[in-house]
């Protein structure tokens, strides 16, 4: 299936698929409420952990307690979860940066779409540790802790290059002369 993109309108002359991000206005929760919410989620489940100085091994995923534990949560949890201050500060900046997308497809579908890549990144995360237990003798791969909003912002931003029309022009012979001269 074609992800289809709704065309931008007009009022945000900010923000674009070629990146940039959007400048913060007043009516930024009524055009992107799913992003506003996900940086204030973040944002209170960091500062609850340093407030009260909760371990990663209550929350963060681990492919042992996830895999073996059946603590399947821990995905979700670990997702949302940041331990330091400035790894919050650039995922929720990477996220504000790839706001456009809710803009553009709308926020029932990035919400949708949010949630298939929290999804997806951690079944990769399993996969990928499951492959480095198995076959690269990583025993370690078993125990480390993980957590963040990385593998999702990096997916929207994939998803946002995707969908770019100006990002990697394609070069055909034509196009390839026509630069060279």
């Amino acid at each position: 299936r074609e992800l289809r993109l709704r065309p931008r309108p007009s009022s945000l002359p900010n923000m674009s698929l070629q990146g940039g991000g959007a400048a913060v206005t007043g009516d930024s929760l009524a055009r992107m409420p799913i992003t506003m919410a996900t940086i204030g989620f973040c944002s209170l489940i960091w500062f609850y952990l340093w407030n009260y100085n909760v371990s990663i091994e209550k929350f963060g995923y681990q492919y042992e307690k996830v895999v073996a534990g059946r603590q399947w949560w821990r995905s979700i949890s670990a997702s949302y979860a940041h331990q330091h201050p400035l790894h919050l500060i650039f995922n929720m900046a990477s996220l504000w940066n790839s706001a456009v997308m809710e803009v553009t497809l709308g926020s029932v579908a990035y919400l949708k779409y949010t949630f298939l890549l929290v999804l997806l990144s951690m079944l990769t995360v399993t996969g990928m540790s499951y492959l480095a237990i198995r076959y690269f003798d990583r025993p370690r791969y078993r125990t480390v802790y993980s957590l963040g909003y990385s593998c999702v912002v990096f997916g929207w931003m994939m998803v946002q290059v995707s969908c770019s029309h100006t990002y990697a022009p394609k070069h055909t012979p034509q196009t390839h002369a026509q630069n060279t001269h």
